[in-house]
């Protein structure tokens, strides 16, 4: 019998930060405590993409589509998408965990400080720190996120074409209304389309306030 875990943690990158390391064992030490079972998994590559297929395969080069995640190792209810230079709380953790949504992220600042990595239209604009806060503090809809702090159901990858990471085409218009094709080069919007076009949505919840880890922790 395949041993079915409530959430696999999945860390790309090999450098994670102390402030990270703490968050993690603070959120495992909560879950093991709860009896709430969990998986650790971390893939690394020079090319972010192969990094984070490589949280799901041991070897994801030349993968088949229809190859099991995992490589069939084992089951889960979710995978909680964490980077290594982000800081977050236990309960900014289970709040995601516990959604009943495809997909969802909290407010994730980008490295200016200024930014958060939502985003409300393709390719559009990052909403501002100040809009973030201006929005309704409840769960709503988005088009696109960073994967920085980012939960997903079972079955999303499962029915989303692969490769689910590398560039896309995406039809969309320019900031003047004009139809344009953009090519996504970013693994995380280019992901966030896939799962759409496959009928999942993506929500936000903007309580949900993590770290991340720059020069200084950058936090709404």
């Amino acid at each position: 019998m395949t041993y079915k875990y409530d959430v696999v943690i999945a860390t790309p990158g090999s450098n994670m930060e102390s402030t990270y390391v703490k968050s993690l064992l603070e959120t495992t030490a909560y879950l093991t405590e709860n009896s709430i079972s969990w998986k650790y998994v971390n893939g690394f590559s020079s090319i972010v993409a192969i990094a984070r297929e490589r949280c799901l395969f041991k070897d994801p080069v030349n993968r088949g589509v229809g190859e099991e995640i995992f490589n069939g190792e084992f089951d889960y209810e979710k995978i909680f998408w964490i980077d290594s230079d982000m800081s977050w709380t236990v309960e900014e953790f289970m709040k995601l965990l516990n959604s009943d949504k495809d997909a969802i992220t909290g407010s994730c600042v980008v490295g200016n400080n200024h930014h958060v990595a939502i985003f409300p239209k393709m390719p559009g604009y990052m909403l501002s720190k100040g809009a973030i806060i201006s929005l309704p503090q409840k769960i709503q809809p988005i088009e696109a996120c960073g994967m920085a702090f980012f939960v997903i159901k079972k079955g999303v990858l499962e029915a989303t074409e692969r490769p689910w990471f590398s560039d896309i085409e995406i039809k969309t218009q320019d900031k003047n209304g004009n139809d344009i094709n953009w090519i996504c080069g970013s693994e995380d919007i280019a992901f966030c389309e896939r799962i759409r076009r496959a009928g999942f949505s993506i929500w936000a919840d903007p309580t949900v306030r993590p770290g991340h880890l720059k020069k200084q922790i950058l936090k709404i």
